[in-house]
C-alpha cells in the first residue's frame, strides 16, 4: 500500500467517523424530545407528535413569558390557545439575546414538518399588528408550506419605555430575546464615570 494510498484511507474514516458523531448528536437532540411513550420509528418523526393528548402534555410545561419589569418570567396557558408543534423544531423557546425577529423565521431550529415529514420553507400566516397603550405588538404563525400545519406562534413587541426603545421577541421556532437601545445619540448605561 503507497503513501496516498494510506492517507486517503484515513481521510475516508476521519469522515466516517464525523458523520457518526453528528447523528449521534442529532438522535441526542431529538430523542429527549419525544415522550416517553413513543418508540422511534423508521419514519422521520411520529405523525402523533402533534395530537390534542400529547398537546394537553405539552400545555402542562412552563411557557416562557416576558414582564416588562422581570425580565423572562414562566406561565402557562400560550400553548393551550394555539397548538404549537415541539416535534418540528430542534429546540423550544432557544436563548438569542438580543436578536428580535419581527418577521421572518430562524430556519437553523426547524427540524422539518411532523405532520407531513418534508423539510421545506415555513411561510407566515395569520400576521396581525396592534397597538397596546404604546405597545406595538406583532404576532403571527410559522405553518408548513405543504401542509400547512402549524409550527409555532411568533410575537414580537416594541415600545419605548423612558429613553429607551424596548425590544422582545417570543416564539417556539425563533426563540426568545429582548433588547433595549437608547434613543439618545449617546447612550446613558455606556457612557463612562467622569471620576
Amino acid at each position: 500500500m503507497g503513501a496516498g494510498q494510506f492517507s486517503l484511507s484515513r481521510s475516508f474514516c476521519l469522515l466516517v467517523c464525523s458523520i457518526l458523531l453528528l447523528c449521534a448528536a442529532i438522535l441526542s437532540v431529538v430523542v429527549p424530545v419525544l415522550p416517553p411513550s413513543f418508540s422511534i420509528r423508521p419514519a422521520w418523526l411520529p405523525d402523533a407528535q402533534c395530537s390534542p393528548d400529547l398537546l394537553q402534555h405539552g400545555a402542562n410545561t412552563n411557557i416562557p413569558y416576558r414582564s416588562r419589569t422581570a425580565g423572562f418570567v414562566f406561565r402557562m396557558p400560550w400553548s393551550q390557545t394555539v397548538n404549537m408543534c415541539s416535534g418540528c423544531v430542534h429546540k423550544e423557546y432557544p436563548d438569542r439575546g438580543n436578536t428580535c425577529l419581527e418577521n421572518g423565521s430562524y430556519l437553523m431550529n426547524y427540524l422539518g414538518c411532523a405532520n407531513c415529514h418534508q423539510r421545506d420553507f415555513v411561510l407566515i400566516s395569520n400576521k396581525a399588528t396592534e397597538d397596546d397603550d404604546g405597545e406595538e405588538i406583532v404576532t403571527y404563525d410559522h405553518v408548513c408550506k405543504n401542509c400547512d400545519h402549524v409550527i409555532a406562534r411568533h410575537e414580537y413587541t416594541f415600545s419605548v419605555v423612558d429613553e429607551y426603545q424596548e425590544y422582545t421577541m417570543l416564539c417556539m421556532l425563533c426563540g426568545k430575546a429582548e433588547d433595549s437601545i437608547s434613543v439618545l445619540p449617546d447612550d446613558p448605561r455606556q457612557s463612562a464615570p467622569l471620576f
